[in-house]
């Protein structure tokens, strides 16, 4: 009788003969499985005993790389059985419950294994994801075999904000880091990360690290506001404002002292004194051609101007203050989140542009 668990015992220990590494992850709970299936194979597997199976398949596959042993171990443990069946008044009824057993365990076997290649493929990568954000990564051919990633000759690294980016066949991704980032071939096609994302330069695999950096500089920038929020953002799209950027301690010691002048007024009269003076050290510096830059009337023009040598004298003139003046401008204007919104009234301290004006043509 199929009632008891005797042919399910037989088969299993004929499988544990053929496979000693793996199959002592077959204890009771799998007999009492087997003894299940074979008893009514339509019916729902409880899930206890089935993981055994599924074990049983991972740990085939990561012995020898696929199921071919465990195949035949089933097979000879049904024929080892068969004599028992025999005994069976329902011996045609019992071998067709026996071959649904078999096929049953062959399954969860295959799903075992699947899974373990997934997850060791996963892990894998997430290895060499890890040694190519090291400054000085070793044995990236080997790590690329494992994980099946073809090593490209030239990579770009990715960072983003936390999200889940889809398409990413051809990229190494680790989006739960405190950092989330990739890293895929600078030939492939950009995966859809669906969040802001900044884009690294084109280096070798080795050089992964810096493209990296880069790529989390620029995503820095961005999210600053430095930067408009376009995605993703490429970082070679803004070498200047990375130029600019580079060291924050440095750009604002440059501005404090080369736009230092410009404290006198309020905030809103600053904006504009500013966007004045950018334009003149830009231009020919006449009055009708800035006018026209700014949207303004010429007059309007030459009374800024005026405010402009009232405040800042001789340094509009003399080339290595230009210099400072232009670069200390163009790095203000690039941060106005930084700013923050002009106001419209009057800061402690602060003088509005036409006062400045009236004081210069006064004094």
């Amino acid at each position: 009788m199929l009632t008891e668990e005797p042919v399910a015992a037989a088969l299993l220990d004929e499988v544990r003969r053929k496979l000693p590494e793996s199959a002592w992850r077959l204890d009771r709970g799998a007999t009492r499985f087997l003894a299940f299936v074979l008893r009514a194979a339509t019916e729902t597997p409880v899930p206890l005993g089935a993981d055994a199976f599924r074990a049983l398949g991972a740990a085939e596959f990561r012995a020898v790389g696929d199921l071919d042993r465990l195949h035949s171990a089933l097979t000879a443990g049904a024929r080892r059985v068969l004599p028992l069946l025999s005994r069976s008044p329902g011996f045609a009824r019992a071998v067709e419950s026996l071959l649904a057993a078999v096929d049953v365990l062959a399954r969860l076997a295959i799903e075992g294994g699947r899974a373990a290649a997934a997850g060791d493929r996963e892990r894998a990568r997430a290895r060499l994801l890890a040694e190519l954000g090291k400054p000085r990564p070793t044995a990236l051919d080997a790590l690329a075999r494992e994980a099946g990633w073809a090593l490209p000759d030239t990579v770009v690294a990715v960072a983003f904000d936390a999200g889940e980016p889809r398409n990413t066949e051809d990229a190494l991704c680790d989006s739960r880091a405190p950092e989330p980032w990739a890293v895929l071939p600078a030939a492939a096609p950009l995966p859809d990360f669906g969040v802001r994302a900044a884009i690294g330069p084109e280096v070798a695999p080795a050089d992964t690290a810096r493209s990296l950096r880069w790529a989390r500089r620029t995503l820095g920038l961005l999210r600053r506001g430095v930067l408009p929020d376009v995605r993703p953002v490429r970082w070679d799209d803004h070498l200047t404002t990375h130029w600019l950027f580079a060291d924050d301690v440095l750009r604002t010691a440059l501005e404090t002292r080369s736009l230092a002048p410009l404290e006198v007024l309020t905030r809103t009269a600053r904006d504009r004194a500013a966007e004045t003076l950018l334009a003149f050290l830009t231009t020919s510096g006449s009055a009708p051609e800035i006018a026209g830059i700014l949207g303004v009337h010429p007059q309007t023009a030459r009374n800024r101007l005026r405010t402009l040598n009232a405040l800042f004298g001789d340094q509009l003139h003399e080339p290595d203050a230009r210099f400072d003046l232009e670069i200390s401008l163009r790095a203000r204007k690039l941060r106005p989140a930084e700013r923050g919104g002009a106001e419209t009234g009057r800061e402690p301290g602060g003088v509005p542009l036409r006062a400045v004006s009236r004081i210069e043509r006064t004094g």
